[in-house]
């Protein structure tokens, strides 16, 4: 009986339920009343309450919000909106997410045109025709629409926070509440190009101390930016000394802090820089590279001291959005400078800079002015290098006279390696011939000029004067020989080099297998580098071939000479 009581009572719930349904939908088809619209948001009255959603388009020259810059309260949400900014040298935007600047484009600068190989084209089947360079008119990027400096923030929640944004007399604010720190944000222009000054205004509102603030530069980052570090990378220079980290898993995992003063921060790539720069770096206990929020990575600095109840400071930055032109980062801060990476070998690196730009004001094209630079180092060291390949040439032909001896001695004693070695040490003597010299003639002028020589391929690497330069066909001497040319002229010069450079009789014939083959796999190496670079190798190989060459035709005149003279009449 009750399982039949139980049966109705279900049947009638159900029939209430979808009766109910029914109802519903009836009364919001027909009887329900329109939604209340919100009036329409002006320009002196903005909509607070929605959320920050896209950037708006915003033109140069809009005016201002009218925008009530007093508090924030810290659980407001504000209205997205923000300010262009366009100087002579840089255009940029300061944005309400955030509250710092971003989407920085140089004037002075274009996209590089994207190149592409022949060998790349046929790899990836032939679509479409070949077209080597395809030409960029765009005003080139280093810090995106998701890009921001400064950042502020609290422990390890690294990300953004929504600001007011209003145009000033003096410049533009942004100000903004997180928790009990109230940020007021003051950027201003400056007469040195590619520089912002900023003033961040910090002010604890609660009654207990605020810890570890921290200020940072961060973007969305391409994974791979390639062997030459042609895409932007979290950089710092803390406790002097240069961080760059290339492997962005490794920020995610475990975030490395740097302790000591921080003289900059922000992100690098092989010729453009987006950096903070402290107006007193004594302030800050060191420096991390993280991973921000929203798939953004970068650099924050710590502030040594936290900020008691009640307390205000005030921290000032230079913001330097632009080349890394030696010259220019000198001005602003000597650490600075250590943004160019020319290695230990910087000194020479340097004068060799100076030295290229003296050539380029000379012939206005900085291919000439490689191959100038090029042929100037061989001239200095060309005494050295001659002397060296005279000395190794002569032990060579003396080692010729006595290798059918040094043969025999082989032959003879090859079961007994301790008395060969005293017999040859034996021939050596009486024909006052010392191997290692040959070794050593030949090495030692290398080994003084290889400082000079990685010098100089750190200037044709990283040097931001060299961008967007052309040369004959080549289109851009910062990315690869998209025909190939140079790299086969590499590998014939080298085995141009190795023809006139007979190898020493005594070489195992395994190293002399591998000696005939360096000169292939350099050439393969020299497709993939930037033709700037591969142009500074080809002159380099060709200079070196012709002073072989003319050393061979001399002891070759020598040896006609000397067999004429002891030929009978």
């Amino acid at each position: 009986m009750d399982r039949i009581e139980n049966a109705e009572n279900n049947r009638r719930l159900q029939s209430a339920i979808f009766l109910s349904i029914i109802i519903y939908f009836v009364w919001v088809s027909f009887f329900s009343p329109p939604p209340v619209q919100p009036p329409p948001v002006t320009d002196s009255q903005p909509d607070l309450s929605a959320a920050v959603t896209a950037e708006p388009e915003l033109s140069q020259g809009e005016p201002a919000q009218n925008i009530d810059i007093g508090s924030v309260q810290a659980k407001e949400v504000i209205q997205a909106h923000g300010e262009k900014w366009t100087t002579d040298s840089l255009d940029f935007s300061i944005f309400s997410d955030g509250g710092g600047i971003h989407n920085v484009n140089l004037r002075s600068y274009k996209e590089l045109p994207t190149s592409a190989s022949w060998w790349g084209w046929i790899i990836d089947g032939m679509s479409g025709s070949w077209t080597p360079y395809t030409q960029s008119e765009s005003d080139l990027s280093i810090l995106s629409d998701k890009g921001l400096m400064i950042e502020v923030g609290t422990g390890d929640s690294y990300r953004s926070f929504d600001y007011r944004i209003q145009q000033t007399d003096d410049g533009i604010k942004a100000i903004g509440q997180q928790s009990d720190l109230s940020i007021r944000k003051s950027y201003s222009k400056t007469d040195t190009p590619y520089v912002t000054n900023v003033t961040i205004e910090l002010s604890n509102q609660g009654n207990q101390s605020v810890e570890d603030v921290w200020f940072g530069v961060a973007d969305e980052l391409d994974e791979d930016v390639g062997r030459f570090l042609e895409g932007m990378r979290p950089q710092f220079f803390t406790d002097g000394d240069i961080e760059t980290y290339y492997d962005l898993d490794d920020l995610s995992e475990d975030p490395e802090f740097i302790p000591g003063d921080s003289s900059w921060f922000g992100l690098g790539s092989r010729y453009f820089l987006v950096a903070a720069i402290p107006d007193k770096p004594t302030l800050f206990k060191g420096s991390t590279a993280v991973s921000f929020k929203n798939e953004r990575f970068g650099t924050v600095v710590h502030l040594k001291e936290s900020l008691d109840a009640g307390e205000t400071k005030q921290i000032g930055f230079q913001l330097y959005t632009g080349p890394k032109e030696l010259g220019r980062l000198e001005t602003l801060s000597e650490d600075l400078a250590y943004a160019v990476d020319f290695g230990i070998f910087g000194f020479f690196s340097r004068i060799l800079l100076f030295l290229l730009k003296i050539f380029y004001a000379g012939f206005a094209n900085w291919g000439v002015s490689i191959l100038l630079l090029t042929l100037f180092v061989k001239l200095i060291f060309y005494p050295m290098t001659q002397k060296g390949y005279i000395s190794s040439r002569k032990m060579q032909a003396e080692m010729k006279k006595v290798q059918p001896e040094l043969d025999e001695i082989k032959k003879k004693y090859k079961d007994d390696f301790l008395l060969q070695q005293q017999e040859m040490q034996r021939i050596y003597q009486e024909n006052n011939i010392n191997p290692l010299s040959s070794v050593s003639s030949g090495c030692l002028p290398m080994l003084v000029q290889l400082p000079v020589w990685l010098a100089l391929y750190n200037v044709m690497l990283y040097s931001v004067e060299i961008y967007d330069s052309s040369f004959l066909y080549l289109q851009d001497l910062t990315s690869m020989d998209p025909y190939g040319i140079l790299p086969v002229l590499y590998g014939g010069l080298m085995l141009m080099s190795q023809k006139l450079t007979p190898m020493p009789a005594n070489m195992d014939p395994a190293q002399q297998r591998i000696m005939k083959f360096m000169p292939v796999g350099f050439a393969l190496f020299m497709f993939t580098f930037p033709s700037g670079l591969v142009l500074y190798f080809c002159c380099n190989a060709l200079l070196t071939s012709f002073q072989q060459w003319v050393i061979r035709n001399q002891f070759a005149k020598q040896e006609t000479e000397a067999t004429t003279a002891v030929s009978p009449s």
